[in-house]
Order: structure tokens, then C-alpha cells, then sequence
């Protein structure tokens, strides 16, 4: 029995092994050549650089609203407890807080990025991590 376990144990953890997700890694590539400016043609350091700094900008006009938390008596106070004051005067109150909206606009500002990169000539590239990989 000891062995039997000890094997479904070695087979579980080689399979989980094979089946993690590599490090991804996000690289932006042009997809068209570099601009001329004053019939010089820059590099694509500044290139990117200029692009991710103007984007940036326009991603920063999508609004993030303030997080809606809310303050409970903490759950280990409720019912007839909290109701007659037997609970602990030193119990934390448990936040509760509603990130729906606020993940909802940073997907918005991450897309409007995306987007404005994309208009400048430029793609995001996701591959595996190579460097992690070995690790």
C-alpha cells in the first residue's frame, strides 16, 4: 500500500511538472519601418520609447474610479452578540470591497494602450520565457 502511494505520488507530481504554464515574456516588434524625421531616420529605441510615451498619455485619459469598500462588524460578531454588545471591544471590522469596476477600467486603459501602440506600427509580441524556462 505504501508503495502504491508513494507512486501515485511520484506520478502526480511529474505530471503537474509537465502540464505548468511557462514565464511568458512581451516584447513589442515593429511592423513597419522607423519614421524620418528631417530626413534622418530614428532608431527604434527612440521609436519605441516616443510611441509607449504618447500612448501612455492617451491610456491615462481612461478614468479609474475610486474602489467602493464598505466596513462590516466582523463575522465572527453577528446575530444576537453583536445585537446585545458581547462582542470583543477590540474586534476588526471585516472591509469588503467591490473591484469590478476598477478592473474594468484597467483593462479599459491597458486595451486603449494596446490599441494606440498598435496604430503607431508597432505589435505585442507573448512568447515563453526562455530564461525562466531552465530555471
Amino acid at each position: 500500500m505504501l508503495r502504491f502511494l508513494f507512486l501515485f505520488g511520484l506520478i502526480l507530481g511529474l505530471t503537474g511538472c509537465a502540464t505548468q504554464t511557462p514565464p511568458l515574456s512581451y516584447t513589442w516588434k515593429r511592423t513597419d519601418p522607423p519614421h524620418k524625421l528631417n530626413g534622418v531616420q530614428e532608431s527604434l529605441d527612440v521609436s519605441l520609447n516616443s510611441a509607449k510615451e504618447l500612448c501612455r498619455a492617451k491610456s491615462e485619459n481612461v478614468v479609474i474610479p475610486p474602489q467602493a469598500c464598505t466596513a462590516n462588524p466582523s463575522r465572527a460578531c453577528w446575530g444576537t452578540d453583536y445585537a446585545t454588545g458581547a462582542c470583543p471591544p477590540q474586534l476588526p471590522e471585516e472591509t469588503v470591497c467591490n473591484t469590478e469596476k476598477v478592473e474594468s477600467a484597467m483593462h479599459e486603459r491597458d486595451t486603449a494602450f494596446i490599441s494606440c501602440m498598435q496604430d503607431k506600427g508597432w505589435s505585442l509580441i507573448v512568447s515563453p520565457n526562455p530564461a525562466e524556462e531552465d530555471s
